[in-house]
């Protein structure tokens, strides 16, 4: 009952008119363990039944999570209002098929879900730009890759909020982050507010001041202007099909 009133009505948890205790964000957390294990247990008999008919070493298999979840790191239920690691730092496994030359290996730079399909293109001898596949990830791992995020908080989960306590401002709430991430420093922007910070662990990370690192805030800032800079935003004619929510 508790986790319904936190998880399916996060307004009020936001709007501090329920609180959670450690021993009650415990039995989430076990709850979300208990999804995980199950997941791993449907994937071990779908493993078996491939290895079975014959079909494991011809098969390209990608297992991922599209985001992680928050049980009160910085405050917050759920998946919204932050870039944390915590969020973005997913499982990504890949069972290459036998003919394709590549072998079980570590990959310790930083790569995008984006990548995957253009990895699936690559896996079947489909033309895509090179750049967009994992495979080339094979032979180097390289600390200044970057990869990039983007939070917009949806106008649907905002209005939900402001029904289910009409009293409240939520407005804190409305947030547009972008991040940059390397192997060992991320930075976030918020508008004009921006902050550095260094990976210390899996899922950790520690915020730095600019001052004192200067030159790694520098080329963070440079990639993410470059990269705002190169995209292109959906003309009025494509906007027009798209549900008014997604839109806006």
């Amino acid at each position: 009952h508790k986790q319904r009133r936190v998880f399916t009505k996060q307004g009020n948890f936001y709007a501090d008119n329920t609180s959670v205790s450690k021993s009650e964000m415990n039995t989430f957390t076990d709850l979300y363990d208990g999804e995980i294990h199950y997941i791993d247990d449907q994937l071990g008999k779908l493993f078996e039944y491939l290895k079975k008919t014959g079909e494991w070493e011809d098969t390209l298999l990608i297992v991922f999570a599209d985001h992680g979840e928050l049980f009160g790191e910085r405050g917050l239920v759920g998946h919204h209002f932050c870039l944390d690691n915590s969020l973005l730092h997913v499982p990504l496994i890949i069972k290459w098929p036998l003919t394709s030359g590549s072998y079980p290996s570590v990959i310790e730079s930083v790569v995008s879900l984006k990548h995957i399909f253009g990895t699936v293109l690559e896996a079947a001898g489909c033309d895509h730009p090179r750049s967009n596949a994992l495979q080339q990830y094979d032979q180097e791992s390289k600390r200044d890759t970057c990869v990039f995020a983007d939070y917009r908080t949806p106008t649907s989960l905002l209005n939900q909020y402001r029904e289910q306590v009409p009293e409240f401002d939520f407005s804190k709430y409305d947030l547009s982050l972008q991040a940059v991430q390397t192997l060992d420093y991320k930075l976030i922007a918020d508008g004009d507010d921006e902050l550095l910070y260094e990976i210390t662990g899996a899922n950790q990370e520690e915020k730095i001041p600019r001052e004192d690192n200067e030159e790694i805030y520098i080329r963070l800032q440079e990639e993410l202007d470059n990269r705002s800079q190169n995209l292109s935003p959906m003309d009025q004619e494509d906007q027009k099909d798209l549900n008014p929510n997604v839109r806006d």
